[in-house]
């Protein structure tokens, strides 16, 4: 969210996305376009504030990486971003979302 460029209305590309766990490794990837100059079909566009779609059934308790590759629409920089975060499930059956730091706390 510090990042200047999402304070704007400007298109983001997706090339890739991932979902890791740590200590298992990738559990989900897909490829979208234009990384290592592959020509994939499948397009994937955001506008700034857009939720990203993962195709990946989240299960309480997993500390997990969320990973993507992204470029502005029309230039070619490519940038890489990863969050940490947990759903956590109390006693009463609320979910809360816990990212980074607080996704590594009272597992």
């Amino acid at each position: 969210m510090s990042e200047t460029r999402f304070h704007s209305n400007r298109q983001f590309d997706i090339l890739m996305g991932e979902v890791v766990q740590e200590g298992v490794g990738t559990l989900w990837r897909k490829m979208y376009f234009n990384i290592q100059n592959i020509n994939l079909p499948i397009k994937y566009y955001v506008q700034a504030g857009e939720c990203l779609h993962f195709e990946y059934l989240f299960q309480e308790n997993i500390t997990y990486s969320i990973d993507f590759v992204s470029t502005v629409r029309g230039n070619d920089e490519q940038k890489t971003w990863d969050r940490e975060f947990r759903i956590k499930k109390d006693a009463e059956g609320s979910r809360q979302l816990l990212l980074d730091i607080d996704s590594r706390q009272n597992i």
